[in-house]
């Protein structure tokens, strides 16, 4: 708690880690302490770059170097406008059972 704050500041990002972490403790029994904590970060980062670590701001003059560019064609707040980093994260938690489309979508960081 003390190297995330983010934990009791965010309930959303509190809700995922939890359910990662929970994923973790099944799927690595032996995993605990900071070995667990560190492969929790790396989880995280994984799947909400957008929100577990400050990204890097780039100059509109310099252009986006992050690789993660946002599909051209409106600005509506949806999966198919998602970047390319954000979907995959998106596709994961799906998958796993975490949440929908619509649910990470509505709590994507759009700025």
């Amino acid at each position: 708690m003390d190297t995330n704050d983010w934990y009791l500041a965010d309930p959303k990002m509190n809700r995922v880690a939890d359910a990662i972490a929970a994923e973790l403790s099944q799927s690595n029994p032996n995993l605990y302490g900071k070995a667990f904590f560190d492969k929790l970060d790396e989880e995280l980062q994984e799947v909400l770059p957008e929100k577990y670590k400050k990204k890097q701001r780039t100059s509109p003059v310099e252009g986006n170097t992050s690789g993660a560019s946002r599909p051209r064609g409106g600005n509506k707040q949806s999966y198919e406008n998602l970047p390319a980093d954000a979907k995959a994260a998106c596709d994961k938690f799906v998958n796993q059972g975490f949440m929908t489309r619509e649910a990470y979508v509505a709590e994507y960081d759009w700025s």
